[in-house]
Formats: structure tokens, C-alpha cells, sequence
């Protein structure tokens, strides 16, 4: 779970330096959810595609998906305050340029991989 602090300091570093809102924990939770639901979403849709399953998602799932994963990163989070333990941990800690630069291709592949995937699944809907 080690990636997923790194991923909750990151996301909670930039709302801070970029953003005037008070509420920097539930955003980022939210956040963090979205992201593994987003690859969630992709790695089924992908087994979908490379099998003979027809493993139809419809938005209804999509939610419940993004509701469970959300329930489950809040308990995370929220437990034991483990937020609190993540921002010390990692503010005293001199992270690097790479591996800040490793976690934003991380989000940027994880907003994009949906659609790629989406567009790759009507793509072959035309065969």
C-alpha cells in the first residue's frame, strides 16, 4: 500500500500548493478512489476484449464499483487517522523529481486509459 500513500501525498501536496479549499483529505480520498476505479474499469474492459467473455459494464456497476472503492480508501484513510501518519511520514521525507514525475504519468495514464480503451472497443465493434 506503499504506492497509494505516495499517490494520496502527492495528490495532497498539489491541492495544498494549488488549490483554496479546506478540504484537502476527503478531495484526495475521492481522488485516489476515482483513479483505481478508472483502472478497475480499463483492466476489465480490456479482459473483456482479449477473451470470449462478454463482460458488459453498465453505469450502474460503474457506480456501485466507484462506491466500493471509495468505502474501502475512506476506512483506509480515515481509520486510525492513517492520513495524519502518510503526511508526516512524507513531508519530512525529500521526494524526487522522478518519483513525483513517475506519479503524475501514473494519473495522466489512468484519466486516458478509459478512454483509449473505450476507443479500441468501438474500433472493434466496426469488424
Amino acid at each position: 500500500m506503499a504506492i497509494i500513500d505516495r499517490l494520496f501525498y502527492f495528490l495532497y501536496s498539489f491541492s495544498r500548493k494549488h488549490r483554496e479549499t479546506t478540504d484537502h483529505i476527503g478531495s484526495n480520498v475521492l481522488v485516489v478512489s476515482i483513479l483505481l476505479s478508472l483502472n478497475l474499469v480499463s483492466i476489465l474492459s480490456i479482459i473483456d476484449m482479449l477473451s470470449n467473455l462478454i463482460l458488459s459494464i453498465p453505469k450502474i456497476m460503474g457506480l456501485i464499483i466507484l462506491l466500493l472503492i471509495y468505502g474501502i480508501c475512506s476506512i483506509y484513510f480515515y481509520r486510525k487517522k492513517r492520513y495524519i501518519k502518510i503526511i508526516r511520514k512524507y513531508g519530512r521525507r525529500k521526494v524526487s523529481r522522478q518519483a513525483n514525475m513517475m506519479l503524475a504519468f501514473y494519473v495522466l495514464i489512468s484519466l486516458i486509459s478509459i478512454f483509449i480503451v473505450g476507443f479500441i472497443k468501438l474500433s472493434m465493434s466496426n469488424y
